[in-house]
């Protein structure tokens, strides 16, 4: 039986996937540019999500998972607030 998406846990501690942003998504929730946000993770500059190493995920680049409820911790908001800022972007490109 397939698990139906949303319902499959992820690598940082049980959530589900869609609990956890790229560096992308972040970028939007927070309005900065994408690469502020994987430098400043990279940097171990905000703690509120993890850069994973080429090594360590077995690819060439690194990848970068946010958890919602820490990086809604980090602005001082609720996580509804970071799902409305990311369907408020999603509404948008689709208008393009």
């Amino acid at each position: 039986m397939r698990k139906q998406q949303g319902q499959s846990k992820n690598k940082m501690g049980g959530g589900k996937v869609n609990d956890i942003l790229n560096a992308k998504q972040t970028a939007t929730v927070i309005g900065c540019r994408y690469t502020k946000v994987t430098e400043r993770l990279k940097r171990k500059i905000w703690r509120f999500g993890k850069a994973i190493p080429p090594k360590e995920n077995g690819t060439s680049q690194f990848q970068y998972e946010i958890k919602k409820i820490d990086l809604a911790d980090f602005l001082g908001v609720d996580v509804a607030e970071i799902d409305r800022r990311l369907e408020e972007k999603e509404e948008v490109n689709s208008k393009v």
